[in-house]
């Protein structure tokens, strides 16, 4: 007898979860061919536009680094006129502790030189009679009449006086 060979018309698939995932893949790699065939066929392919933006590109670099060497130039810069404001002030705070001494140092030498200069002030008669008629209330011009002296030395005495004793307190009470 003959056997017969039967081919079978219908596949007979049977579903099987490890078949899935390479038919995705196939599936994506297909969409992904017919995508780049449209691209290039409308307007170049990636790689085209690519070399087109090379230049941009480079000047986007070139802008960069410049903008970081000018940055590391403007911290530089910072800290060098930092370094010039700290010395400057340290120098003063030098010289105005020095002023303060010296202050201090005249200040002791005019206490120590202001009573013998009062006692000059008092042994001298002219000075003394000026002194006498101007709190009577005579005027620098009658005053520098009865002394012989001139009108400007008169003022002056009176004006030294002033500035040694002070202002004068004016009594605004009213009673």
């Amino acid at each position: 007898m003959m056997e017969i060979l039967t081919i079978p018309l219908v596949w007979d698939f049977q579903f099987d979860r490890t078949m899935i995932v390479p038919a995705l893949f196939i599936v994506a790699a297909v969409f992904m061919l017919r995508s780049a065939r449209r691209r290039s066929r409308q307007g170049g392919t990636t790689r085209e536009e690519a070399r087109r933006q090379i230049p941009s590109l480079r000047e986007q670099m070139d802008v960069r680094a410049n903008l970081e060497k000018l940055l590391l130039d403007l911290q530089e810069l910072s800290r060098q006129i930092n370094g010039h404001i700290d010395t400057r002030f340290c120098k003063l705070e030098v010289l105005l502790k020095d002023a303060d001494e010296k202050i201090r140092r005249l200040e002791a030498l005019n206490s120590g030189a202001a009573a013998p200069r009062a006692a000059e002030q008092e042994t001298d008669p002219v000075k003394q009679m000026i002194y006498k008629l101007a709190d009577a209330g005579k005027s620098p011009v009658e005053i520098a009449r009865e002394v012989n002296k001139n009108t400007g030395e008169v003022e002056l005495i009176l004006s030294l006086r002033r500035s040694r004793n002070g202002p004068k307190k004016i009594d605004y009470r009213i009673d």
